[in-house]
């Protein structure tokens, strides 16, 4: 088929590049590089950058509801438009510009966690299970009727970032599915049910300042959910930034107010919470690299005791 798609992120590039490999793609829409570190040096994001390696036709407007551009798009004669992870509200004439519609991979099985951050938003309500679903793009954010959906088991312990990589595969085969189904005029859309719907909002830097008032399970939760960004952050006695990248619940030893240090010697770094006590196992600290907690212990003189803000 003749594909339009439309993607930004890394989460993206495993789904344009099946569709590239199995179609033809006739144009990649993507947000605008932007300046990166100190010198401001203008980068593209990886969809992008996966576009110009292979030749494919890339088009980065500011504004991608405007006429003209929906006009440009219009040129190509896509059959079908294909969208994963853009970071753009969709216009009506940009979705409805390819005759067989506008399909959307979603990180969730909807119509549970519709919206900007599914996959951590499942992780921190504990969810042992996710998966990705296919849908026609309507107005209404990822409201739209189904064609197909594949669940997908979350690890105990998986981080945010580890079930990204996954579920950025798992995308590109259920759009592969989707769009041979469209093609071959056997793809069956299934209404929602929007009764039962929860939603995912974006998540915020604010979010990851650690609460030690919250239960113990909920703070290792957050560990994993907010792992790479915003990370789930403490401060230290001295008011430097912790990051707790990987942490466990544990029953409390002792009554303590919350954010005390249990213990603090070896690889035991251990934290009271609101109920029960984290394990702190892969902390980074400020300006450091990510570590065990056994090495950040060796260097950080924390004692029992002490308090983290």
């Amino acid at each position: 088929m003749r594909i339009l798609f439309l993607g930004t992120p890394e989460y993206a590039v495993p789904s344009l590049k099946r569709l590239a490999a199995e179609h033809q793609v006739v144009g990649v829409v993507a947000q605008p590089d932007q300046p990166v570190g100190r010198r401001g040096a203008s980068v593209p994001p990886p969809v992008a950058e996966f576009a110009r390696a292979h030749g494919l036709r890339l088009l980065q407007p500011e504004r991608p509801g405007r006429r003209e551009f929906v006009a440009e798009l219009g040129s190509l004669g896509a059959e079908l438009a294909v969208v994963v992870a853009y970071g753009h509200i969709l216009r009506p004439a940009l979705i409805g510009l390819a005759p067989q519609g506008m399909l959307n991979a979603h990180g969730s099985l909807l119509p549970k966690y519709r919206g900007a951050a599914p996959i951590q938003r499942a992780i921190l309500a504990g969810e042992t299970e996710t998966g990705v679903t296919v849908q026609k793009v309507v107005l209404q954010v990822d409201a739209g009727p189904v064609v197909l959906q594949e669940k997908l088991a979350i690890g105990p312990e998986e981080t945010a970032g580890e079930l990204f990589a996954r579920m950025a595969e798992l995308s590109a085969e259920c759009l592969s599915r989707a769009v041979r189904l469209v093609e071959s005029g056997q793809a069956v859309f299934a209404e929602q049910d929007h009764s039962a719907a929860t939603f995912a909002p974006k998540l915020t830097k604010e979010e990851g300042r650690a609460d030690w008032s919250r239960p113990a399970d909920y703070l290792a939760r957050a560990a994993r959910a907010y792992n790479p960004w915003p990370a789930l952050c403490a401060k230290a006695p001295g008011g430097r930034a912790l990051k707790i990248l990987r942490a466990r619940a544990e029953p409390a030893r002792a009554p303590a107010e919350p954010g005390t240090v249990l213990a603090a010697s070896g690889a035991d770094f251990l934290v009271a919470a609101g109920t029960g006590a984290l394990r702190l196992i892969e902390v980074q600290a400020e300006g450091k690299k990510p570590m065990a907690a056994a090495e950040f212990l060796r260097g950080a003189r924390l004692t029992a005791g002490a308090r983290l803000g």
